[in-house]
């Protein structure tokens, strides 16, 4: 049941082009497959290995639909707090035993919620004790190269 790898950082954006550019023409990741079905506009940037290590969010301040769903996914958050390391959404570790994990944080009478958005993955997404939120992704399915 533990996390067995940190998979991925989550960051929200209002600056989509400039963060995509920054991260492949400057840090050398690459952009790659991105799940169209979850609904939100954003991408997936690889590292050299493949792995899907940073994940941005285009959040559009103006369109109060899309952030609702976008609060709804994980916890709610203002765009106004969306700079320095108020724009990190989420950490997201890989892990395993999805119903060993739900008794755990339900035995510890811990709040948490979960998402089964694309066929080949749930998740749970939780606060650690300082509000930093954290997803841990169960791999149930073959997930897309």
């Amino acid at each position: 049941m533990p996390a067995r790898a940190l998979e991925h950082v989550n960051i929200r954006t209002t600056h989509f082009a400039a963060t995509i550019r920054f991260f492949t023409d400057i840090i050398g990741l690459k952009t790659g497959f991105y799940p169209t079905q979850a609904g939100f506009p954003g991408a997936w940037l690889y590292d050299q290995n493949n792995v899907p290590v940073l994940h941005v969010l285009d959040i559009d301040p103006f369109d109060g639909a899309m952030l609702e769903k976008v609060n709804a996914l994980t916890y709610p958050r203002q765009v106004e707090s969306m700079y320095g390391t108020g724009a990190i959404d989420h950490i997201a570790f890989a892990a395993d035993d999805f119903d060993g994990m739900i008794a755990k944080l339900e035995a510890e009478q811990i709040r948490y919620k979960t998402q089964h958005i694309v066929s080949w993955l749930k998740q749970v997404f939780v606060l650690d004790p300082n509000g930093i939120v954290i997803e841990l992704n169960f791999q149930v399915g073959e997930r897309p190269q």
